[in-house]
């Protein structure tokens, strides 16, 4: 153990050596765990004097100490600070008190910021020319140490970052970034690194500390992949269109259109049940690579989901020509398909929107082409149907939610349902999450899925969102009192709640007025804000931060999160989204263990959403999950029922689960 913590602290090791500085590694119990060379140079009996010098030190309420002491007859500074990133350890320079002061305090400060971020190894260099490489950054890049000096930092850099790092060194930056990398073997390599001014012989230079990032990367890139596209075609999946036909739309000019066409797969069903899943995913591989073969390079492909794909295409507006080329698509498939030892006749129908005047946003586009393939879903191999605007009969629906939304909160309509939490290991209760639900007067039963839409378009989701903000506190206070202890509440955030101005302010006196402390509420918000606009989000978070309440993303996994910039930001907890679970393939359970894995590196909790079965359990305990969320345990409940479930067992069985 003590020498994996040793690799840990040897970038000061090499920092101190370079500068003919005694240093020395000790534990909070202020035992002497290690020293360079230097200090067996200094001291006649390094262990005895040190020993000495850690009795004579004064307590210090800081976590730096800072004194002169007498050592074999001469004077000495010594300076004690803490390993931020090892708990439980300090490190000790000794160096003479004379006309060196004002240079050492600068690199007690250095030193503090080198030490105390999580780097593997440090180089040294002259702009650009390496003058001294540690033996782990030299490894790193794949080579020995000596290999290194008085070659330049760009050997080791690939050509298209050249800019970035000549930027980092002319302007002398501190902060740390990401370059790709050059292994000697001509493999890539992803290092993270920080340069910090350095004094040598006299000169000022620039020592470099890196960190090798090369599987998080991957992970990124693998998570970024599955994020954009369908895991069983490969095709792009609803976000990645959604994305480029806005790009269409935006580079329109005044005669053209984009068309959009949703293909509905109407035997897939069928192959299913006679031949299982798996015969049905080969199904639907086939009809995508035919329609990638098939369709002009100028078509866009995707799969929506199930047994639909959609395509898209920019073409002036003239819906005969539209017609004949979906019709000679759905064309390509009148000959029977083979699966093993079967044939099957493929029943491909279509509908279609195309953009006008008035429907320039993709989502409606989307959304009328399959209003026109629902009309006639079902119906014979070829058959296409245009979207026309008697279809929309769901828009009076969504004018009526509108119009109830509006009194549903004076009305009191609206109640919360509670959905426990249970940690993976002990299987006790971690947290409940509340969630909005709607028992219209004059609709009935409404589903969260139909009206928080309609909420946020209408902006009726900030006086609903507050409402939920008060009434959670409210019943996190009262739970804490029935079961003896606080339990963190969850609370869902809409986009549109997170930028308010008064949020902050809203939660505080929500806050006060339950009597809560602050860090048993957790709100969450969707990867979608979390990247909207960064320096907005890093001061809401901040602020949140700062109030003492937590924040988890919700969903993650589901879009795609910059892990750079979310790593920055004060965020308590990852939500694994519960569609991961729900087809357990051996990809979504790398994608899992590759979300714990990162998550815990960047000192997150982790907890996963949708758990039905006990193998759910198992799966992620092996992975290593924190918490789980799911109806294994039990389905959203109103409090009382909550609190009659956890008076009777305030843990989740996992003892049941393991058998």
């Amino acid at each position: 153990m003590e020498s994996e913590k040793g690799e840990k602290w040897s970038p000061i090791f090499q920092v101190c050596t370079d500068l003919n500085l005694s240093v020395a590694i000790v534990s909070d119990e202020n035992k002497i765990i290690s020293y360079n060379d230097c200090t067996k140079k200094l001291l006649v009996h390094p262990m005895k004097q040190l020993k000495t010098v850690l009795h004579q030190l004064a307590e210090s309420p800081n976590q730096v100490t800072k004194q002169e002491l007498t050592l074999q007859g001469q004077a000495f500074i010594v300076y004690k600070n803490q390993l931020k990133e090892i708990k439980g350890y300090s490190y000790l320079l000794l160096y003479p008190a004379d006309n060196r002061l004002e240079l050492m305090s600068e690199i007690e400060q250095q030193l503090e910021q080198i030490v105390n971020t999580r780097f593997e190894g440090t180089l040294i260099h002259d702009l650009g020319k390496i003058i001294d490489v540690d033996e782990r950054s030299a490894t790193l890049f794949g080579y020995k140490r000596q290999e290194l000096i008085h070659l330049s930092v760009f050997e080791l850099i690939s050509p298209e970052e050249w800019t970035k790092a000549q930027d980092a060194i002319v302007n002398r930056k501190q902060e740390p970034f990401e370059l790709k990398g050059l292994h000697k073997n001509g493999s890539t390599i992803y290092v993270e690194v920080q340069g910090r001014p350095y004094p040598y012989k006299k000169k000022e230079v620039r020592l470099v500390a890196l960190r090798d990032i090369t599987e998080r990367k991957q992970q990124e890139d693998r998570i970024t992949y599955l994020a954009y596209h369908d895991e069983v075609t490969g095709l792009m999946n609803r976000r990645a269109f959604q994305e480029k036909v806005t790009r269409q739309l935006s580079e329109l000019k005044s005669e053209e259109s984009v068309v959009v066409a949703t293909i509905g797969l109407n035997r897939l069903k069928t192959v299913n049940d006679a031949m299982g899943i798996e015969a049905g995913n080969r199904l639907v591989k086939e009809v995508s690579e035919i329609l990638k073969q098939k369709c002009a390079p100028n078509l866009l492909v995707a799969r929506l989901d199930g047994d639909e794909f959609i395509i898209a295409f920019t073409t002036k507006i003239e819906e005969e020509s539209i017609l004949s080329m979906v019709e000679e698509i759905l064309h390509c498939f009148d000959e029977p398909l083979q699966l093993d030892e079967f044939y099957f006749h493929v029943h491909l129908c279509a509908g279609i929107s195309m953009s006008n005047q008035v429907t320039m946003d993709v989502n409606e586009l989307i959304r009328q082409a399959e209003v026109a393939l629902h009309t006639i879903k079902d119906s014979t191999h070829g058959s296409i149907q245009v979207y026309e605007k008697e279809m929309s009969t769901g828009s009076i629906r969504e004018m009526i939610i509108e119009n109830e939304l509006r009194h549903a909160v004076s009305k009191q309509e609206f109640s919360l349902a509670f959905h426990p939490q249970a940690c993976l290991a002990t299987g006790q209760l971690s947290g409940v999450e509340a969630l909005l639900r709607w028992n219209s007067s004059a609709l009935g039963q409404v589903s969260p899925l139909e009206f928080i839409g309609v909420a946020e378009r209408t902006g009726l989701i900030i006086p609903i969102g507050k409402w939920v903000i008060e009434q959670a506190c409210h019943y996190a206070a009262n739970l804490a009192k029935e079961l003896n202890r606080p339990v963190r509440m969850g609370v869902n955030l809409s986009p549109v709640q997170f930028v308010q101005p008064n949020l902050v302010e809203i939660i505080t006196k929500a806050l006060s007025d339950a009597t809560l402390n602050p860090s048993f509420l957790e709100l969450e918000i969707t990867e979608s804000v979390a990247m909207e606009d960064e320096q907005q989000v890093m001061e809401k978070l901040i602020a949140l931060r700062e109030l003492g309440v937590a924040v988890s993303v919700d969903d993650f996994g589901t879009g795609y999160s910059s892990l750079q910039y979310l790593s920055q930001y004060p965020i308590d907890k990852l939500k694994i989204d519960k569609s991961f679970l729900r087809v357990q393939t051996k990809t979504n359970q790398t994608i899992i263990k590759s979300i714990v894995s990162m998550g815990h590196n960047m000192g997150m909790k982790v907890i996963a959403e949708g758990v039905e079965t006990f193998d759910d359990v198992a799966l992620l305990q092996r992975l290593e999950c924190d918490e789980m969320q799911g109806f294994v345990w039990t389905k959203p409940l109103p409090f009382a029922d909550l609190l009659t479930k956890l008076k009777g067992a305030e843990a989740f069985p996992l003892q049941t689960a393991r058998n």
